[in-house]
């Protein structure tokens, strides 16, 4: 199951998997192809039949094409499929070769739960009813909601249930094509360091690819793309498009398939590293990508309604979302409360949940990782203090609270190898930028396993300069040199006792060295294998 919540007594609890029923008779009909073709092919050649015939949707399952057309609507007969068939291979013939199928039609088909779900959403997929909403829109750079769905089948008490899961997310999106980004980078120059490995987004249905190469210029290739794009919009792009504008071969996700685009029918999808070339503050963007609660049900009632009136006019009805008060046999609930559940420390050592620091205190991690099971090894700490705090009583004063003896107190020792600096107060943009990365590489000159960083609090409210905050600019620059590090924010030290903010701190540290603290003492009976309940 996806998206059910554990239910309690105390409260009605909804998943986002919508059941489907039948409202009228389906028209539907079922073939299979000779010779056999593999899903991935099946996939492209189904969605190419779903464009031949505008009222009608095609899903591959298993062998076998289902089809299904909108209530009245007669069905392309034989022939059309036929003719259907011999276009789409001429289509895809630099994909496939010469290879040519015969269609062996099943006379009484029998639907599965797993067919009807995958209709449902095709329908939805290919007819598009659920459109995106802007919540944001700054230079060239938006953020919108749209919704995600894919398909289910439940095992209800009576029977196996096709279903929906519809669910909301939001996403960071570029208005400007990539040839527009690209003619504007200052690195234009050099094709190759600009566009490979670019994350981006096919504009005609949204989906996200990621360039691996150029592959040629449009006015080598026009003709060719042109015959082979099937959506309105990428053949327009590709006639408007200036002939030397370079094309490009994309991959999307695990599909090992190459796809060629010119860069007009892309988008650059924004990350913390692309955002500054938009001038926009990718923490702002960040911000507006929360979705609150109340916006979130508004949002799933309309989409459901939305679907539910696309689905309507080939049969399919929405029913009301899987719960805990009519279902209550498919909601985990808890024997014991999950600050009771047991856990196993070192030594053998059991606790619960709600006493963690006390388990460590009495038994140690339960496994140390590799680097640590010689108990002299110490544990390397650095520091960088980009606030006005004072911190080195916290790291390693004579108080009982600090670091190295909290560390200690688990069995680990630890020295602080390096601390560091920097006011950033008065800087801003490039010149924080820069000197933010300096620090950090000055910092780790000397080998350390772990940074701790002290931030303003400004940070975490406030996006720093347009590249993004110091919290993402270090985080990422200590992960690519695979040190870990631990973020406190100056607030956090002014407000909480130091005894509090090491309870939560150092159990981290540990975790993040790649010390095991805890596992669960008994297994769970729902899984095979089950992360510790820590402290990430």
């Amino acid at each position: 199951m996806t998206n059910v919540i554990a239910a309690t007594q105390k409260f009605v609890h909804l998943s986002e998997i919508l059941p489907l029923s039948i409202l009228s008779p389906l028209e539907l009909m079922c073939f299979r192809v000779t010779p056999e073709i593999d899903k991935e092919l099946g996939n492209r050649l189904s969605f190419r039949f779903s464009r031949k015939f505008p009222d009608i949707v095609a899903s591959w399952h298993e062998e076998y094409f289902w089809v299904l057309g909108k209530l009245g609507q007669q069905l392309p007969t034989p022939s059309e499929w036929r003719d259907a068939i011999v276009d789409i291979q001429e289509e895809l013939k630099a994909d496939i070769g010469d290879r040519t199928f015969s269609i062996q039609w099943v006379r009484e088909p029998s639907e599965t739960p797993q067919v009807l779900a995958k209709l449902a959403a095709q329908i939805l997929k290919v007819h598009r009813p659920l459109s995106s909403i802007t919540v944001l829109s700054r230079n060239g750079v938006k953020v919108v909601r749209e919704a995600d769905l894919w398909t289910e089948v439940i095992e209800l008490p009576n029977a196996l249930k096709p279903c929906i899961t519809l669910t909301i997310g939001s996403s960071i999106v570029s208005t400007r094509n990539l040839d527009e980004f690209f003619d504007n980078h200052p690195y234009r120059q050099n094709p190759e360091q600009v566009l490979i490995g670019l994350k981006v987004q096919d504009i005609e249905r949204g989906s996200n690819c990621k360039i691996t190469e150029i592959v040629g210029t449009l006015g080598e290739q026009r003709e060719e793309l042109i015959e082979l794009a099937q959506g309105s919009i990428s053949k327009q792009k590709l006639i408007e498009a200036p002939p030397e504008q370079p094309v490009v071969s994309v991959q999307f996700g695990k599909n090992k398939k190459q796809f060629r685009y010119t860069l007009a029918a892309l988008r650059p999808c924004v990350t913390a590293e692309t955002a500054e070339q938009f001038q926009v503050k990718y923490g702002d963007l960040l911000k507006a990508t929360k979705i609150r609660h109340q916006e979130r049900q508004n949002l799933l009632k309309s989409y459901k309604q939305l679907a539910n009136d696309a689905l309507a006019g080939y049969g399919f009805g929405l029913e009301k979302s899987i719960n805990s008060l009519e279902y209550p046999s498919l909601f985990w609930q808890p024997s014991t409360p999950l600050d009771q559940t047991a856990l196993l420390f070192g030594g053998n050592i059991k606790g619960v949940r709600g006493k963690v620091l006390m388990g460590l205190s009495q038994g140690g991690v339960y496994r140390r990782h590799d680097d640590y099971t010689d108990v002299s090894r110490s544990i390397r700490i650095s520091a960088l203090k980009l606030c006005d705090m004072t911190v080195s009583s916290f790291l390693e004063g004579n108080s009982s609270d600090n670091v190295r003896q909290r560390l200690q107190k688990y069995g680990f020792s630890s020295d602080v190898v390096n601390t560091k600096r920097l006011p950033v107060k008065d800087l801003s943009g490039a010149a924080l930028r820069a000197a933010v990365e300096k620090a950090v590489n000055e910092l780790i000159t000397i080998p350390t396993d772990i940074v701790l960083v002290f931030l303003p609090q400004s940070d975490r409210t406030a996006d720093n300069d347009e590249g993004g905050s110091l919290y993402q600019r270090i985080y990422s620059q200590l992960l690519r040199r695979k040190i870990a590090s631990q973020i406190i924010y100056d607030d956090t030290l002014k407000s909480v006792e130091p005894k509090q903010i090491l309870n939560q701190v150092i159990p981290g540290i540990l975790a993040k060295l790649g010390n095991l603290p805890f596992i669960l003492a008994e297994p769970l009976k729902i899984a095979d294998y089950c992360h510790w309940l820590g402290y990430f």
